[in-house]
């Protein structure tokens, strides 16, 4: 999955990938771990996302970089540029993926997996409201 990973990372513009390579790379095999400890299935939808996700990144910054606007902000906009960091969007997504997982647990009547999820979910949550407060950023409560 890494070398996958990192052939897509290498369609991006390099100086985008000097500027978030390793930080793409790092949240994606963190994110990984998290959802292979999540099932296979879980882990294949995630891997198979991610790769649409990054091959759509590259196009568009090469039509930002190729149209001469610029296709990204060096630094991780802050509340109220349209945007958010890094790190709470990850987090907003692990969220996410434990609810759905948690759903999907639920549907299928297995509610000690179910459980589980809950578990990480109010966990994952928890980091959110934490990570948001870094950036006076209020998480939106779902």
């Amino acid at each position: 999955m890494r070398a996958i990973y990192l052939a897509l990372l290498r369609l991006y513009p390099s100086s985008y990938r000097a500027n978030f390579g390793a930080e793409m790379l790092e949240a994606f095999e963190k994110a990984a771990g998290d959802a292979r400890a999540l099932g296979t299935a879980v882990l294949m939808r995630f891997v198979l996302a991610e790769y649409a996700g990054l091959a759509m990144g590259a196009c568009a910054e090469w039509m930002s970089k190729l149209a001469g606007r610029p296709g990204y902000t060096p630094m991780p906009a802050v509340a109220g540029e349209g945007s958010l960091p890094r790190e709470v969007f990850e987090a907003k997504r692990r969220v996410a993926m434990l609810t759905g997982g948690m759903t999907r647990a639920i549907a299928a009547g297995d509610f000690k997996r179910a459980r589980d999820y809950s578990y990480e979910d109010r966990a994952a949550r928890e980091n959110l409201r934490r990570i948001s407060g870094r950036y006076n950023i209020r998480p939106e409560e779902d």
